[in-house]
């Protein structure tokens, strides 16, 4: 049967003439999946042995569908292969509304939404991974049979061993043999797995590429990763504690891994993948061998204004960069303190020249409202913020606001978040304020779902199953019903504050900073003082010592 979509790279297996047919599901749309990184990553590395077959399934094809509610019959791309004849389904997820999505696909295949009932009579065993499982599995565990918690590269011949043993015996038990492996009903710790060492990690070369470009989000782009964690500690981001220690690759490796993209592909541009793009100790040279050398086009993620170079810039726009992101967060200094990222207003005007010399089209600017402390005139500040921003530069600015949501693993996360009421008055102050910007709010109702999901622990998965099973919206509105049917009051669970000495859900998980690092950065918060930032050769949080 011919595939769902037209792709290059992609590997054709019999599904039937290896040990373990896998499925990769990304439970939002292609276009987000291929995307990204990881994708491509655990394709490679499941297809490259012999005795297993990895193909992919999406909740939705496009934006379209999804908005229609995701596919009804959820098949693989490759081959159309229906889910519930694959031994494993791998669920890949990084945002936490989309573990919705990850229960609907299982109805929508025809397979028992819980586990104790997949077992019982049949199926195929499910597992997860990605940010929203390594900040908290619990909202999913009696739906999923293992949760990986960490990174595939160091683990991923012992995982898929351990599955062959679990498929025999008809048991996802067997799993629980692997320390980094949460197994509901038998783990009751588990410990987060990373790489050490990224030159050692796999780097994959051949990645999918659709034929349509309509399904490319970054165009034809090369998905090079160069690093991976971050040490600036901000006291708000998951990123910046659940993937500590920051890990470089270095320069060779990275040539080596762009000396093997064939030139055939049709590739427009290098995207580089780093949560800390200008701490990379060679990205002069980097930028140069892409750029001059290979003769691609460049394309950043987020970078921090107080770090940003005019050497870099230079190679940036000689790059074919024409839009540079930078996230400033907050316009307050006290609050920039409070969260552990101030960015003084004076270095982000310099940088804001600089972009305005070298004739950048397009500033993208990212803020966050709702914060700890804040008040609606730190909101107005922003506004104020922005309009300098604008003057100073002249081109085109977009305004990005999101509101605050306190993360699992975060000093931050004893907070609630910011009442529905505030966030709305606070966007109307933005809306009032900001002109001559293009504005972009991502929506409070959506933020305090995921705020809900994240802090959540096994008893949400009643409520996630009653949306599921009647087919309720995965909106607030929707959420809000759900909950009143059942006789839960939602916003008790969305603004509970967590005390300082509380069990929380989450704690199951080790190699993650210490619950004793985190209420120090939290009272160093309430001081005012700066974080403590991590440089992988420490033993402050913990992580590291764990790792030796």
């Amino acid at each position: 049967m011919k595939a769902l979509i037209r792709e290059k790279n992609v590997v054709r297996k019999n599904l039937k003439r290896v040990d373990l047919a896998i499925c990769l599901c990304y439970p939002s749309t292609y276009r987000v999946s291929i995307a990204s990184y990881s994708t491509h990553l655990i394709y490679l590395l499941l297809n490259s042995r012999d005795d297993v077959a990895c193909e992919r399934s999406v909740y939705a094809l496009d934006e379209d569908e999804y908005r229609r509610g995701g596919q009804r019959n959820p098949r693989s791309i490759e081959s159309q292969t229906p889910l519930n004849r694959f031994h494993v389904l791998a669920f890949s997820i990084h945002y936490e509304k989309d573990v919705v999505n990850v229960l609907r696909m299982l109805k929508r295949a025809g397979i028992p939404l819980r586990r104790d009932v997949r077992v019982k009579n049949g199926g195929p065993i499910v597992i997860a991974g990605g940010p929203v499982v390594i900040e908290n599995p619990r909202p999913l565990e009696d739906f999923v049979d293992a949760f990986l918690i960490g990174e595939i590269e160091p683990v991923f011949n012992e995982v898929v061993d351990k599955l062959k043993d679990a498929i025999d015996a008809r048991d996802p038990s067997y799993l629980a043999d692997l320390p980094y492996m949460y197994v509901p009903g038998y783990s009751t710790k588990v410990r987060r797995v990373f790489a050490t060492n990224l030159d050692e990690a796999p780097h994959p070369t051949q990645q999918i590429m659709p034929l349509d470009d309509r399904y490319l989000l970054f165009g034809r782009s090369f998905l090079l990763e160069i690093s991976r964690g971050c040490g600036w500690g901000c006291r708000f981001c998951l990123s910046g504690y659940v993937y500590r220690p920051p890990r470089h690759r270095s320069l060779s490796l990275l040539i080596d891994v762009l000396e093997e993209v064939s030139e055939e592909e049709g590739l427009e541009k290098v995207a580089l993948i780093s949560p800390t793009l200008l701490d990379y100790p060679d990205l002069d040279e980097l930028l140069k061998h892409i750029c001059e050398e290979r003769k691609f086009k460049i394309s950043t993620p987020s970078m921090r204004a107080d770090l940003l170079s005019e050497e870099v810039l230079e190679l940036l726009v000689k790059g074919g960069q024409t839009t540079i992101t930078l996230a400033p967060e907050t316009a307050n200094p006290r609050i920039g303190r409070y969260i552990g990222k101030l960015i003084p207003s004076d270095e982000l005007v310099q940088v804001c020249e600089l972009l305005r010399r070298y004739r950048v089209r397009k500033l993208k600017l990212y803020y966050m409202i709702g914060l700890p402390t804040e008040s609606l005139e730190d909101v107005v500040s922003i506004a104020s913020q922005v309009k300098l921003i604008r003057e100073v530069y002249g081109g085109s600015v977009v305004l990005n606001v999101t509101p605050f949501i306190p993360k699992p693993h975060t000093p931050f996360q004893w907070f609630k978040p910011a009442s529905l009421q505030y966030l709305e008055h606070a966007i109307d102050v933005l809306r009032r304020n900001v002109t001559d910007v293009e504005l972009r709010i991502f929506s409070p109702r959506d933020a305090l779902i995921e705020a809900l999901i994240c802090r959540s622990g096994p008893e949400l998965g009643r409520i996630l199953e009653y949306i599921v099973v009647n087919e309720i919206p995965n909106t607030l509105r929707g959420w809000l019903r759900a909950c009143s049917e059942l006789g839960v009051n939602m916003w008790d669970l969305v603004y509970r504050k967590y005390s300082l000495d509380e069990e929380l859900p989450w704690d199951i998980i080790e190699g993650v900073p210490s619950k004793k690092f985190l209420i120090e950065e939290f009272y160093r918060a309430e001081r005012g003082e700066s974080v403590l930032k991590c440089n992988g050769h420490c033993s402050t949080c913990d992580i590291c010592c764990l790792a030796r």
